[in-house]
This record gives C-alpha cells, structure tokens and sequence, in this order.
C-alpha cells in the first residue's frame, strides 16, 4: 500500500503500447481512489531518446477511474503558473509502479485564460490505423469537457516546499473572467478546440 514519503516510478505508455516517459515521484497521499504526488526542479526523467529534467515544481493527481490526470505546476519562488491536465487512461498500480497511458491530448489552463486544449492533432496521428479510434476519439473529447469544467473551479493547494506560503494557488484561482464563466460548456469546448495549437507542452507529469 503506497503512503505518504514513499516515493513510486510514474511510467507513461503511448497510444500503441510502446514506451513515452518514466520518472521517481514522491507520494503526498493515497487512497483507494487516488494517488496524489510531487516533484521538484531537477527532478531526472527517462525517455526513449534520452532523459531530462524537471523546469517547475509540479502536483500531480491521478485517479484510478478518471480519463485523465491533473498536475498543478509552480515556479521556483512558488508561484501558480499553470494547471494541466493530461487526458489519458486512467492510472493504475503495476508491480509497484504507477502507470498509465497518454492519449496525446491536453487541456491547460493559465492566469488570465480560458482552458484551451493543446496536441489534438497528435490524438489524431496516434488513431491512425487504430482499432477502436472511433471509441477512443470519444472518449478523449468526453474527457476534454469535464477536465474543462473541473479547471473553472478547481482549487490549488498551493506550493509545497515548507518555506512557501500555501494561499498562492488559492490566489491564482480567484481570477475569473466574467464574460467566459457565462459561456455554455459547448461552446467552451470549440473554443478549446479553435486553441488547439496555441500552447505548448509543460505539462509536470
């Protein structure tokens, strides 16, 4: 049973099986629900061609029966930069490591901006040739208007290093544009889409 201190291997598969990324996180909970870790600057990542590390300090949360994973991601003085979320399987523990699979497509939301999904082309070069493309497209855009939803109103925990004041993600959270708080999940949801290639990926897990 994971707890809190343990650290636990996070590896990421993609679409057709093959491997995407992998990296030691250190567990902040976990239940039967859910596992919720953190990583810090510098932190090493394995990849198939090559390794790096870690820009930001980042939180992640995975849940065993949500299509994605959310990660809060910070800045070296504990700053709030931006949440993201990656629409994938659900997570899963396998032989002691924390597993699961990306599906390519991102949402991400910034200070001062609606969620905007990012890499949805790359879902589609993934289908290409997929067997169940169709079902798993569906369920990837399912994904993408509750994840949408769930970053109105989600509340960071705030940093994690003990010298940092914990209400700066509260802070970050409290900004709201009126004007796009009003618009109907639909339409968020093609505006996500018109946004498809306006970010980038920083994503912390």
């Amino acid at each position: 049973m994971l707890k809190a201190g343990d650290h636990v291997k996070v590896v990421v598969s993609n679409i057709d099986g093959t491997p995407r990324r992998s990296w030691t996180a250190e567990i902040e909970s976990a239940d039967e629900d859910s596992v919720r870790t953190i990583t810090r600057i510098g932190n090493p990542v394995s990849g198939p061609k090559g390794g790096w590390a870690h820009k930001s300090n980042s939180r992640a949360f995975y849940w065993f029966s949500r299509p994605y994973n959310l990660v809060e991601v910070y800045n070296a003085a504990g700053a709030l930069t931006q949440l993201y979320v990656h629409i994938a399987s659900p997570a899963r523990l396998v032989d002691g490591e924390l597993r699961y699979t990306d599906h390519e497509v991102d949402v991400v939301r910034r200070r001062g901006r609606a969620p905007f999904t990012i890499d949805a082309d790359e879902l589609e070069q993934a289908l290409h040739g997929h067997g169940a493309a169709a079902e798993l497209r569906a369920t990837c855009y399912r994904a993408v208007d509750e994840v949408t939803a769930l970053l109105w109103s989600w509340s960071p925990r705030g940093p994690f290093a003990p010298a940092l004041r914990r209400d700066r993600g509260r802070e970050w959270t409290r900004e709201r544009d009126e004007n796009t708080d009003r618009i109907p999940s639909s339409r968020r949801r093609d505006g996500c889409r018109r946004n498809a290639r306006s970010g980038s990926r920083q994503g912390g897990a």
